[in-house]
């Protein structure tokens, strides 16, 4: 497997959404994300979790993910976002 991952437009939102809270449930994140399946939600945080950008705790329908400390550098930002912080 290469070191290189790129990221869709709906793992960067995943990963957008995980920074900015602790642990969550896949349906959280559905919640924020409007017209995913379950199934691409699923695949998705899957594919992040086996990259190392989340970490996974519980299985199935109990299963909640965090953002990973390394992850925490990379995770893509809006710079309009950081500049209205206070």
């Amino acid at each position: 497997m290469s070191d290189i991952f790129t990221l869709s437009i709906r793992q960067q939102a995943i990963l957008h959404f995980a920074n900015n809270t602790n642990w969550f449930a896949a349906s959280d994140v559905a919640a924020e994300l409007d017209g995913i399946s379950s199934a691409t939600l699923r695949r998705d945080l899957s594919e992040l979790v086996e990259h190392g950008a989340l970490e996974k705790q519980g299985d199935n329908k109990g299963a909640r993910y965090m953002l990973t400390e390394r992850s925490r550098l990379f995770v893509p930002y809006h710079l309009g976002e950081y500049y209205h912080l206070d």
